[in-house]
């Protein structure tokens, strides 16, 4: 449309100078995903969409997930609330939709850009429903394939015309809080992504107990394997927690439900932990063996999820904390000695908490003689890490943990 003023020919420059950042901010963040082809890249796509999801639970109800591999696909559904119109836009121009919002991790921001590895082109199907106006299904594909602005802006505005498709359905007449309404759906076209899509969910099989510690606002997650060499279906459900007797640990257990074609096996498990203020220490522990050796694939830090990258961090157990300041790409702390590092006076006074609160922990675990007391005092080697001062961890965590141990072992 030709400008008859100058009024409207500002408008009109402003939302193209608009349109055309938003399509070189993805393409900045495509290439990214693009060039980094490491086993660290395909674990985060898990993370990303149980944070997702996560942040659309209602506030009475813990959301579902379930995640379905097969030879092609991977889809991820969850019964979480409908979209809003914002959260459409946000996630067809990626853009975080998270206002700061109490109780929010994240929402289809940056992070969300790194589910494309899995496939350039995601379908979603899900509910959408924005103050009075009624509740309505909509199907739209995010396609990032393209090259060039030109293409990426072509794809945002089929999507855009396919939402606004939503007046013409019927309305959903009784929506179902407990059905998974939302799925995404990613089609493995490559050997890559579908390497990619096999290392996520294998990664999410060590770290899911933790997650559902962390994350409480989840109350199950269901993994599927539809594939030629692994058909199972294991579900993860959150059954219970209280205090372990005679101590001031807790525990929260859970049942794993393995299902093989018509035989369902139930295996109890459970993760012992101990919080103070916003730390909470966690070990996975099983009634006949005690506590459990912490997997090499599960970091040793979370914030709500694991900080794929912690894996070899410095501490003999299992952290949370929401207060932790992470590194960009969420796979690690700062632990530098440097004044002007904010992040690194926060971190290191949580980490002195931290240590602090595992000798709490470790004496009520020796006060119960639990067994497998090792996996819990053993403690990676130091690794070389320009993000953390060797001097400043050796002093506060190894030698302070070395000492509480070494004090109160040889008491017992």
């Amino acid at each position: 449309m030709k400008a008859t003023n100058y009024s409207t020919r500002i408008d009109q420059s402003i939302n193209s100078i608009h349109l055309a950042g938003i399509a070189t901010k993805i393409l900045q963040h495509m290439d990214r995903v693009r060039n980094v082809s490491d086993l660290s890249q395909a674990r985060r796509w898990g993370m990303e969409l149980l944070q997702n999801a996560r942040d659309v639970s209602y506030d009475d109800q813990p959301v579902k997930i379930c995640i379905r591999l097969e030879e092609d696909k991977l889809k991820f559904s969850h019964n979480g609330k409908p979209f809003r119109i914002k959260d459409i836009l946000s996630i067809i121009n990626q853009v975080s939709s998270k206002s700061g919002d109490s109780g929010t991790v994240g929402k289809f921001g940056t992070g969300f850009v790194t589910t494309f590895q899995l496939s350039e082109e995601v379908e979603i199907k899900s509910v959408i429903q924005d103050g009075e106006l009624p509740p309505k299904p909509f199907h739209i594909v995010l396609d990032r394939s393209g090259q060039k602005n030109e293409d990426i802006l072509q794809a945002i505005g089929n999507a855009m015309e396919e939402l606004k498709k939503v007046d013409d359905v019927p309305v959903v007449e009784e929506f179902n809080r407990d059905a998974y309404n939302t799925e995404f759906c990613y089609h493995l076209k490559t050997q890559e992504s579908k390497q990619a899509a096999k290392v996520g969910m294998e990664d999410l099989e060590y770290n899911i107990f933790y997650i559902l510690l962390f994350s409480r606002k989840i109350k199950e997650i269901r993994l599927e394997f539809a594939l030629k060499d692994r058909q199972e279906t294991i579900r993860y459900i959150q059954t219970g927690e209280g205090k372990m007797e005679n101590s001031g640990l807790y525990r929260m257990d859970f049942e794993m439900l393995h299902k093989k074609e018509d035989d369902e096996v139930c295996v109890p498990n459970s993760v012992v932990y101990l919080t103070q203020g916003d730390i909470t220490l966690a070990a996975t522990w099983k009634d006949a063996e005690g506590f459990l050796k912490i997997s090499e694939s599960t970091p040793r830090l979370f914030v709500d999820f694991p900080l794929i990258g912690a894996e070899q961090f410095p501490f003999p157990m299992v952290i949370g904390c929401r207060n932790f300041k992470t590194n960009e790409p969420r796979s690690g702390i700062t632990l530098v000695d440097s004044a002007a590092s904010r992040d690194a006076l926060v971190n290191k006074e949580i980490m002195g908490q931290a240590v602090a609160l595992y000798k709490k922990y470790l004496q009520e675990a020796v006060a119960l003689n639990c067994k497998g007391l090792e996996h819990i005092i053993s403690i990676p080697e130091w690794q070389e890490n320009k993000e953390m001062s060797e001097q400043w961890v050796r002093k506060h965590i190894y030698k302070a943990l070395y000492n509480g141990i070494t004090s109160l072992l040889l008491r017992n």
